[in-house]
């Protein structure tokens, strides 16, 4: 899924196909990626110019990551985060999802390349926003969340970006490793597949990382992040549960979107016990919203199989994934 091509052809790709296509969306997202190409600085003059401490260490730091990705978890090696795009927008990208409103089924969206994939990306927000309004005259559940990284696969020079920054030592080096392995494996139309095996690479990746850099008492907060972590998802698993439950029942459609509610006021009640600095505002949920957590299983029963058969060497453990993929059917 990863190329070599020069710059020019580069650009062919994804910015005159796009208008041979007539397609807007694709035009516009090519002209976004353009942006992050030639608008990052190498990243050693961006900590030479950086006057926040937090965020120069930060950037410091990336060289490091990266090599400790390449060299021990056997990432593919790439010329990306190289260079630093400076942003203070709140994601990179911005991101919807759909869904059926009275269905636990995703709505997918068909791309060159990359296949089918069950979001959809912009580079401006008031584009995701006009998306998200259409979705939902058309009757669908959407959410909407902005990203702090995305990979183009290895088309382009992915740069270390401000968001990217915002979560410190333990969020760099997990979202740098995560988008890592998106172009060191990534499987055509098979989300769930390709944002598990990311996640999964990134929390792994980012513990091993600090443990070997001295960075325990981050890694004590990531810890209690992640057992507050399982329990939201314990609970999430129970909603999606009851919600399959209910919509297979055979009752009027009114009858089944209020149980639906009542589902998720019943979790936002839940969420605010477990996270207490929060408000049930905080939680509003849909359809789009609670499907979306399945996609990023990193204890998924796959991968944790894979990683013991392969006696955690990472090695092994990419030749086991090249096995699995093989016997799926998706080579």
């Amino acid at each position: 899924m990863r190329a070599s091509s020069p710059l020019k052809a580069r650009f062919i790709l994804f910015f005159v196909f796009p208008l041979l296509l007539q397609s807007c969306y694709l035009y516009r997202q090519g002209l976004g990626q353009l942006d992050l190409s030639f608008n990052q600085v190498p990243l050693e003059e961006a900590v030479l110019s950086e006057p926040d401490p937090s965020r120069k260490t930060l950037l410091e730091e990336v060289s490091m990551i990266k090599a400790f990705g390449e060299s021990q978890l056997k990432l593919k090696p790439s010329d990306n985060y190289q260079g630093y795009y400076a942003t203070e927008k709140q994601g990179i990208t911005f991101v919807v999802t759909a869904a059926k409103a009275d269905a636990l089924e995703r709505y997918e969206w068909w791309f060159p390349i990359v296949g089918k994939v069950p979001y959809k990306g912009y580079f401006l927000l008031e584009d995701a926003q006009e998306l998200a309004a259409q979705m939902k005259e058309e009757g669908f559940d959407v959410w909407l969340f902005p990203s702090t990284a995305y990979s183009s696969l290895g088309w382009f020079q992915d740069p270390i970006t401000t968001p990217m920054l915002k979560r410190g030592r333990y969020g760099l080096a997990q979202t740098l490793l995560h988008e890592m392995a998106h172009a060191t494996l990534y499987i055509e139309g098979q989300g769930e597949f390709n944002e598990s095996l990311a996640s999964f690479v990134g929390y792994q990746g980012a513990r091993i990382y600090l443990l070997a850099r001295g960075g325990e008492e981050a890694l004590v907060k990531a810890a209690a992040d992640r057992e507050k972590n399982r329990a939201f998802r314990l609970k999430i698993n129970q909603v999606q549960e009851n919600l399959r439950e209910i919509y297979s029942r055979p009752i009027p459609l009114g009858e089944k979107l209020n149980l639906k509610d009542q589902q998720f006021q019943m979790l936002a009640q839940d969420l605010v016990k477990l996270y207490p600095k929060t408000k049930l505002a905080d939680w509003p949920f849909n359809n789009a919203r609670i499907l979306l957590y399945g996609l990023y299983r990193e204890e998924a029963p796959w991968i944790t199989n894979l990683w013991k058969e392969a006696g955690e060497d990472w090695g092994r453990f990419w030749e086991l994934l090249e096995d699995y993929t093989r016997k799926q059917g998706w080579d």
